[in-house]
């Protein structure tokens, strides 16, 4: 059977793991670094960081963190699937697991498929979105001078821009 190692990267809450990263080393903590292990050690109901704990504590932070959150959360989905009746249909009836739980792999989308299922706008819109645009540059121009150049200048660009479409 193969076993695996709990590393400091498979902590997933960051603050968890730069708490518990002060402990890896020999390095003296500061005042500061110790209350923020004790304060995380505490709240877990293991006991205080010192001189010859430091190792040991630093190895059931790391099982707490990463297993023992990971229970929770499985027993949570359980719980869920349990609730809502799902497990009795995935024990009853296997073949409905895929359909469940695909898997990530088999549903890849491809570029094609992506594009596909963009709207793109169409003229209503752009015309839409013109108008805004035109009466949103108008209203930030006003008192310019600029007013009329920039909106002959917007609607050349956006007629070539719509006949290029």
């Amino acid at each position: 059977m193969d076993t695996a190692t709990i590393q400091l990267a498979d902590v997933a809450d960051m603050d968890f793991r730069v708490t518990i990263q002060k402990l890896d080393g020999h390095d003296d903590l500061t005042k500061e670094e110790k209350d923020d292990v004790n304060n995380l050690a505490l709240f877990w109901d293991l006991p205080v960081v010192n001189t010859t704990n430091r190792s040991w504590l630093f190895q059931k932070l790391l099982q707490h963190a990463v297993i023992g959150r990971t229970k929770r959360q499985i027993k949570q989905i359980r719980r869920g699937l349990k609730d809502t009746r799902v497990l009795e249909l995935l024990i009853e009836r296997p073949d409905t697991v895929p359909l469940i739980f695909p898997r990530s792999a088999n549903i890849a989308p491809s570029a094609q498929a992506i594009l596909s299922n963009i709207v793109w706008p169409g003229e209503e819109a752009m015309e839409m979105m013109m108008k805004m645009t035109m009466k949103t540059l108008a209203q930030s121009t006003s008192g310019t001078g600029q007013q009329d150049f920039c909106a002959d200048s917007l609607r050349q660009h956006l007629q070539r821009s719509s006949s290029s479409l």
